[in-house]
């Protein structure tokens, strides 16, 4: 049955090292210790990323250290169209005498053909130090991503709803990177499953909301600018101007000056100012209280 299967001529044997430079094909793990853009020196293919990885594996019966250098990053799409890109956090932390892990991003390689010079990073793996969270993956939480990157936490959870939250830049062991404004942690935009948008700090102080349901816009901030050519209220095709409160201030006084000053010609000469001009100047000194000291338009 089985020599169906496995040609007669096949056997078996103990493969324990590292193959020569054309035969590297066991798949390995390592720790990425350094990072080369295209413009470094070290860089060969002056075109992607490159990486130095820190493997540790077996060869002639005992545990060695390796380094693979100029490793690329697979492509999740492969295609001329459809790409992603990113960095893998690289630190040299990790030991080797004796072998200790470090903070650098943990990965699986394989050499293309089996070619010791050609080694592709193709996934990378679990880091063991993220093991202490005693339940990761409740299952009340269902079908659903989480993913960080830098700082930036992207959440969705089992009712599709989406939720980026900005936690800051970080250091390769998760510690915040210098310069981070505390004050700016903690914002974020939730895309909700009836269908609004929040964005919105921290502590709410200043937030936008698109509420669907209510077909409204709520926004909450200490202060709203609206910069643009055009605005219009109420449809697209509005048409009607809005007044300018400083202008109808200044020609209303004019208007009420006017007329407490209007004189006509009678029979017996020229008129006295109008009786109820203290109506006028009283109607005067209430202008400020009709102008908006929230809304200002230009």
């Amino acid at each position: 049955m089985l020599g169906d299967v496995i040609p007669s001529h096949y056997g078996s044997r103990r493969v324990d090292d590292d193959g020569d430079g054309l035969s590297n094909v066991r798949l390995r793990v390592g720790e990425v210790q350094a990072v080369f853009g295209p413009k470094h020196t070290l860089n060969v293919s002056k075109k992607r990323n490159e990486y130095q990885v820190y493997v540790t594996h077996r060869a002639n019966g005992t545990i060695v250290t390796k380094l693979y250098e100029h490793c690329f990053l697979s492509d999740a799409f492969g295609s001329f169209a459809d790409f992603i890109r990113f960095t893998l956090r690289a630190d040299p932390s990790a030991r080797r005498n004796p072998v200790r892990p470090g903070v650098g991003a943990k990965v699986l390689i394989l050499c293309a053909n089996g070619e010791s010079q050609n080694p592709v990073i193709i996934s990378g793996i679990p880091d063991a130090g993220r093991d202490s969270d005693p339940d990761p993956d409740p299952d009340e939480d269902g079908h659903h991503l989480e993913a960080v990157f830098n700082g930036v936490e992207f959440d969705i959870n089992k009712d599709g709803e989406l939720i980026v939250t900005y936690g800051g830049a970080t250091n390769a062991d998760a510690t915040l990177a210098d310069g981070v404004d505390q004050n700016a942690v903690g914002t974020f935009i939730t895309m909700k499953k009836d269908g609004s948008v929040l964005v919105s700090d921290a502590n709410g102080d200043n937030s936008v909301l698109m509420d669907r349901p209510n077909s409204k816009v709520v926004v909450t901030t200490g202060e709203y600018d609206v910069v643009a050519d055009t605005i219009r209220h109420g449809s697209a095709g509005a048409s009607s101007p809005h007044m300018l409160g400083d202008k109808w201030k200044d020609w209303m006084n004019r208007v009420l000056q006017a007329i407490e000053e209007i004189t006509v010609f009678t029979s017996v000469g020229e008129s006295s100012p109008p009786i109820n001009l203290p109506e006028f100047q009283e109607l005067a000194t209430e202008l400020d209280t009709l102008l908006s000291q929230k809304a200002f338009v230009e």
